[in-house]
């Protein structure tokens, strides 16, 4: 039994292995983004709240659970770079670990078996999205835990326990503001022939207080009640032919099985008489929750399949939507040897529907999953070495050969402020609230910097462009060959200049 339980972890733990095995998987991070909660938590860990620079307060951190949660990471950092990343890492490996660990106690609860619980965990410890997401330095596989641990805890009867993790999603991603329908299912469940009380009652209010919390930071800091970058990368919610593909994709793409095996993964489950007789409520919730999540993101952001930047967002969602395919797989196969076990007659083809099912099931999902794995695999490491050699290289030349009062603007926030340690401006907006409402224009916020750091394929089609080239001169560039760019399909990112300007502000 103990080895039953144990076999989850192993498996996850060499999976992990197996995932950063590649230079550079372990020594930085395949987003930029990932450097731009590296900020905050930094600000956080140093006792300056939410500051992007200096002590001014700013809501361009989308995950501030996240931020909190990795602040300590930073107490590390007279150790070296190194030690704070392996650190957010080793962070987001044991969230995946929790989340791997759910499904086993979910599967368990369904199948009243620990073969088929032992079984389902390794399964989806195997989902290439989610050990991906566990090295990225994001937030993705703290959403990915705090999901599942609510939804096992919901299954469990142990619904403070769901109702706090419910707590936890808004908090993760805003997106997630479209699953507080699940906390309200939870305690609907939970007082269900119950006399309601005032206690009960209050827990009604408990999933609504951090994402309360933080409306009214951002409201106070911004007048905004959602993170800067809400505003600027979401659009206006609209839903049609297309997002239905990007949410139909956005269930297999890069995932264990393909999108088309998941609807009837998920009448199989539906219809299936799990021996823990799960609530109807909480069935719908596991196989819907994705499904409505996925829709919030695709009907409000433009989606591209070409890199994590995309992915990301995605992801949390569809790793939840693989759990049913593991527990059907699990429980097949479960079913099958015990159905071999117990044949006598010579000939005898016990469960012989079940065995080709499963097989073929396999054969399917196979070539599927592996392909993903190697594309994740590699995206790990080769991402972030493209954000090393640009984006933190662009940093350490900063520290290096600037004065300490410069300021500098750039329109990749991450790295550059992480290694830079100058004042810094962000010309995107995403960690400016007054560049991102248009308190103060882009061209103003130019003027106030001494310096550039910025991707000119990028900033050379804006009207920034003439006043760059007529009030800077380049000094340094860092380029990578566009085939060893792989964040994602864009050319004009594979050189970062810096510049100096002509003249004394």
């Amino acid at each position: 039994m103990r080895g039953l339980r144990a076999l989850p972890v192993l498996v996850y733990l060499a999976a992990l292995v197996g995932f950063a095995g590649e230079p550079g998987a372990l020594s930085g991070f395949p987003l930029d983004d990932a450097w731009i909660f590296r900020v905050y938590a930094r600000a956080l860990a140093h006792g300056d709240g939410f500051a992007y620079d200096g002590a001014r307060q700013e809501a361009g951190a989308t995950s501030p659970l996240w931020v909190v949660a990795t602040a300590p990471a930073q107490w590390l950092e007279p150790l070296g770079t190194a030690a704070v990343v392996l650190a957010v890492k080793a962070q987001g490996a044991a969230l995946g670990l929790a989340a791997v660990l759910a499904a086993a106690a979910i599967a368990r609860r369904l199948s009243g078996s620990a073969r088929v619980a032992s079984l389902t965990a390794c399964l989806f410890a195997l989902d290439p999205r989610l050990l991906f997401s566990a090295l990225s330095g994001m937030e993705t596989a703290l959403l990915v835990a705090a999901w599942c641990g609510a939804l096992a805890a919901w299954l469990a009867r142990r619904h403070a326990l769901a109702l706090a993790l419910c707590a936890a999603l808004p908090v993760v991603r805003p997106e997630a503001l479209v699953l507080l329908p699940l906390p309200l299912l939870v305690w609907i469940d939970w007082v269900r022939g119950a006399r309601i009380g005032p206690a009960r009652l209050a827990w009604l209010g408990v999933p609504l207080l951090p994402a309360l919390a933080w409306a009214l930071f951002c409201l106070h800091t911004t007048g905004h009640p959602l993170p800067n970058t809400f505003y600027l990368k979401a659009h206006p919610f609209r839903f049609g032919a297309h997002e239905l593909a990007v949410v139909w994709r956005a269930l297999g793409h890069q995932g264990l099985v393909p999108a088309w095996l998941w609807l009837p993964a998920a009448v199989a489950f539906a219809w299936l008489p799990w021996r823990g007789r799960p609530p109807r409520a909480w069935t719908a919730a596991l196989l819907l929750s994705p499904l409505a999540y996925l829709v919030a993101v695709a009907g409000s952001r433009t989606i591209e399949f070409t890199g994590y930047y995309w992915a990301r967002w995605l992801d949390p969602a569809a790793v939840l939507a693989t759990l049913p395919s593991c527990a059907l797989v699990a429980a097949g196969l479960v079913r099958l040897a015990d159905r071999a076990r117990r044949a006598r007659a010579p000939g005898h083809a016990p469960g012989l529907a079940q065995a080709a099912l499963v097989v073929l099931c396999g054969a399917v999902a196979l070539p599927h999953a592996a392909a993903a794995w190697r594309e994740r695999r590699f995206h790990l490491a080769a991402d972030a070495r493209a954000i090393d050699a640009l984006n933190v290289e662009a940093g350490l030349w900063i520290a290096r050969h600037t004065p300490e009062g410069a300021v500098v603007a750039v329109n990749d926030a991450g790295a550059i402020r992480y290694f830079g340690a100058r004042r810094t401006v962000d010309l995107v907006g995403l960690n400016d609230a007054d560049i991102a409402f248009g308190r103060v224009s882009r061209e103003d916020a130019l003027r106030s910097a001494d310096w550039l750091a910025i991707f000119p394929g990028i900033l050379g089609r804006t009207p920034l462009a003439v006043p760059i080239a007529a009030e800077f001169t380049a000094r340094a560039s860092l380029e990578v060959p566009v085939a060893e760019y792989t964040v994602c399909p864009c050319p004009e990112q594979a050189l970062l200049g810096i510049y100096e300007r002509n003249t004394p502000r």
